[in-house]
């Protein structure tokens, strides 16, 4: 049996393991560094991404540059620079995905998101604006002397102006709040829908009937032939105050009552109608009266 040298062995041990330290030494150059793990609160968070957080997280462009972002340590799943950073803990990792345990960063803003559902449903007969769905819905989440900001376009290239109205259908908007300090919360989404309202009923008015008949709201004219409701009052706002009147209520003489088509998710503007009862006048007692001649 042939011995092979001691020498050539050693060389092959020696060789493996410059080898092994020589990839581990270059996985990790590849593998990024996080400069401040708990950086400042950031200001300008609207429209701040996966590619802009690269950016600040390390010391230098090279490193930057092949940053991916991860929402585990280990494992877990990528970003695309192009996503919108959330406030949260994320993992760095080179673009070959093979560094092991990943360095973090916790990233937090000055304006905090409002964290709530901002969508919203209109009827067209409403008339709604942008200022109108501000004040519906934005108002509430405004930072304390701060503003809001609402655009077309996720890229902020087209903000909208607070008397536009809001177009038909369903509608997307995106959404800045702003604090007293000009710090800018990251694009909040806000989904618009407007639906058609049915058309407005057309009744007589005024409406007429006669006392003796016992007139109720069953008997007056809706001036339409699909659903509907009669209501006695409207709320400040316009709106008729609950319940609906039952076809048997009797009507009052003088009275307005308001006709409103129900439908199912919008209904048309209450229209008024008002009644006058004719009240018979009593002809009296049937008699006979007699004439003496000389009274003619």
């Amino acid at each position: 049996m042939e011995t092979k040298p001691l020498s050539r062995n050693l060389f092959k041990i020696v060789s493996c393991i410059l080898l092994l330290l020589w990839t581990t030494i270059n996985v990790s150059a590849q593998c990024p560094t996080i400069a401040n793990p708990s950086p400042p609160a950031i200001c300008g968070a609207s429209g701040f991404t996966f590619a802009d957080l690269s950016i600040i997280a390390t010391n230098t462009p090279s490193e930057a540059a092949v940053i991916v972002w991860y929402n585990a340590i280990t494992g877990g799943t990528s970003y695309f620079d192009t996503q919108l950073v959330s406030e949260g803990t994320y993992y760095a990792d080179d673009n070959t995905g093979i560094c092991g345990s990943r360095e973090s960063i916790t990233v937090s803003f000055q304006v905090s998101p409002s964290g709530q559902n901002l969508d919203q449903l209109y009827c067209s007969n409403e008339n709604p604006t942008i200022q109108t769905y501000i004040d519906d819905v934005l108002q509430t989440y405004i930072p304390s002397g701060g503003s809001v900001e609402v655009y077309n376009d996720s890229q902020l290239a087209d903000q909208a102006n607070t008397t536009d109205a809001i177009p038909m259908g369903a509608f997307s908007y995106y959404i800045i709040f702003i604090d007293s300090g000009g710090c800018e919360s990251q694009i909040e989404l806000g989904n618009v829908g407007v639906f058609n309202a049915p058309p407005d009923p057309t009744p007589a008015d005024p409406q007429l009937l006669c006392s003796t008949s016992s007139p109720t709201i069953g008997n007056l004219d809706p001036g339409t032939t699909a659903s509907h409701s009669w209501y006695v009052n409207l709320d400040a706002f316009g709106n008729p105050v609950q319940p609906a009147l039952l076809p048997s209520t009797p009507l009052i003489n003088g009275n307005t009552y308001y006709v409103q088509v129900d439908d199912f998710f919008c209904d048309s503007n209450p229209i008024p109608v008002t009644i006058n009862i004719d009240i018979p006048v009593d002809p009296g007692t049937p008699a006979n009266l007699e004439y003496c001649e000389d009274n003619i």
